[in-house]
């Protein structure tokens, strides 16, 4: 049977309901559309409990009554009581009153800007001390720290040893350091970005100057020159050498061979002076709390330094130093502070 043929009456009434339809069609589209937003706005809804405000007691810090033993005092500041009074004095700090939340009575905020304001006034005082102590690093403790590797290695001309870090691909700063047979990290440069290579830090360092200079002040010759031991990234030039290398139709002699198997051993010193550092100011490894421009990141690895040379000071040992048989200076020599 042949389809019925559309009027005008019923095409006439499409065109006026389709309209109509397609504005309902579009409202209930739209109604469930913000139903279903929200029940998820309501399952993924985050319920908000607000913080109660830590209470704590205003109070002023002493020693001699905080009511903290010997191993609360090096858990919390990584000093004891004596050392604290020993190293304070020779920091030369202000006698000011500190406070703390929970355990020295201030806030937050107090504790943060006094903490930042102590890194900036250490670096201020220290860095060149650190970068290059040109009171205690001359030739003669130079040739002192050389005779004490001499007895141990029976290898001449190397008084220091530094640390090859290599290229890093990230967002960092790094440092270079010089650990001597005391003990004491004796140089620190830097800081740097993390992608500068080692090379690049030594002879920005101005290290190869400072030695030239102190050799030809007091005409050493060539065979008698001093040396830090590095990496075999490092160009064997004026200051600083590294490993013996093969060359194509040159193979190391037995000598070679030997003096680089025994000057791999010793250069651990320097993961024993890196290792002091972060296991006593554990901050430094906390990459995602150390943000460049929110904190003083490189100051923070530079009194973490500073510290830690002094708690050797004043302890008088470490791994390195039970190495090597050398003490390191008092706190006070250290520091530069006179006693008289």
């Amino acid at each position: 049977m042949p389809p019925l043929a559309e009027t005008p009456l019923n095409a006439q009434k499409k065109l006026v309901f389709w309209p109509l339809i397609l504005l309902i069609h579009k409202k209930h589209h739209n109604r469930l559309r913000l139903r279903l937003q929200e029940k998820r706005e309501q399952r993924f809804k985050r319920v908000y409990v607000p913080q109660v405000p830590i209470s704590y007691e205003r109070r002023v810090f002493r020693l001699d009554t905080c009511g903290w033993d010997e191993v609360d005092f090096c858990e919390y500041l990584r000093f004891s009581k004596v050392e604290i009074r020993q190293v304070v004095p020779c920091l030369q700090l202000e006698k000011v009153r500190w406070h703390c939340i929970k355990i020295f009575g201030c806030s937050r905020t107090r504790i943060s800007v006094i903490f930042n304001d102590l890194i900036a006034y250490l670096i201020s005082r220290y860095a060149e001390t650190l970068w290059w102590d040109k009171r205690r690093l001359n030739y003669m403790t130079l040739r002192r720290y050389e005779n004490t590797i001499y007895n141990i290695t029976g290898l001449r001309g190397v008084w220091g040893f530094s640390y090859y870090s290599g290229y890093k691909k990230t967002h960092a700063f790094k440092f270079q350091s010089i650990v001597t047979p005391d003990g004491l990290l004796s140089s620190l440069i830097g800081p740097f970005p993390g992608p500068v290579g080692d090379w690049t830090v030594w002879k920005a360092s101005g290290i190869d100057v400072k030695l030239r200079e102190m050799m030809e002040e007091h005409g050493v010759s060539e065979s008698d020159r001093l040396y830090v031991y590095g990496d075999s990234a490092y160009l064997p030039v004026l200051g600083v050498l590294g490993l013996f290398l093969e060359h194509v139709g040159r193979p190391l002699e037995r000598k070679e061979e030997a003096a680089n198997l025994v000057m791999s051993g010793e250069r651990i010193v320097v993961e024993w002076g890196f290792g002091h550092i972060i296991n006593y100011w554990a901050l430094n490894s906390f990459r995602n709390s150390l943000k460049v421009g929110l904190s003083p990141v490189a100051g923070y690895y530079m009194v973490a330094t500073l510290l830690s040379n002094s708690l050797l000071c004043i302890t008088g040992t470490s791994q390195v130093s039970e190495k090597y048989n050398l003490a390191p200076p008092r706190i006070e020599e250290y520091l530069y502070v006179d006693t008289k």
